[in-house]
């Protein structure tokens, strides 16, 4: 990679590793891992684990996973996963979760999960989980549990419960 400052990164692929500011990062496929500022930060796949940084302009990111194009892309925070095609991308927060194309997108909080197609996307608060395709989408609360098929679409508040009955 290019413009990079820190030790022990790895980049392999066309424009893969550059303007990182770190140790121990990892960035696998052409464009993936570029403007990563922090340690043991893993990007697999193509543009993915781009814009990559602390929630404050002067904290680093933290031991973030990507792998899939385009996935976590504008991460802000530490210990976030994003596993498929466009998933966990413009996340703020810590321990996030988003395992399936485009899931746990566009999510402002902690501790939030969301496994399957577009599944908990759009989320703002912590604790959220949601399972299932389009499960969790538009939720802002606390706690809220969605399971099944486009289940808690649209939730406000804490502590729901959602699920698909077919």
């Amino acid at each position: 990679g290019q413009s990079v400052t820190g030790g022990a990164n790895t980049a392999m692929g066309l424009e893969a590793g550059q303007s990182v500011k770190g140790v121990s990062n990892l960035a696998l496929g052409s464009s993936a891992g570029q403007g990563v500022y922090g340690d043991g930060n893993i990007a697999q796949g193509f543009m993915a684990g781009n814009s990559v940084r602390g929630l404050k302009s002067t904290d680093s990111a933290q031991y973030n996973i990507a792998i899939g194009g385009i996935s976590g892309n504008d991460v802000q925070g530490d210990k976030n996963i994003a596993m498929g095609m466009y998933s966990g991308s413009d996340v703020q927060g810590q321990n996030n979760i988003g395992i399936g194309t485009s899931a746990a997108r566009m999510v402002v909080g902690d501790n939030n999960t969301g496994v399957g197609q577009s599944s908990g996307g759009t989320v703002t608060g912590d604790y959220n989980a949601a399972l299932g395709a389009l499960a969790g989408n538009h939720v802002t609360g606390d706690q809220n549990t969605s399971i099944g098929s486009s289940a808690g679409y649209f939730t406000i508040g804490n502590k729901n419960f959602a699920g698909d009955r077919k």
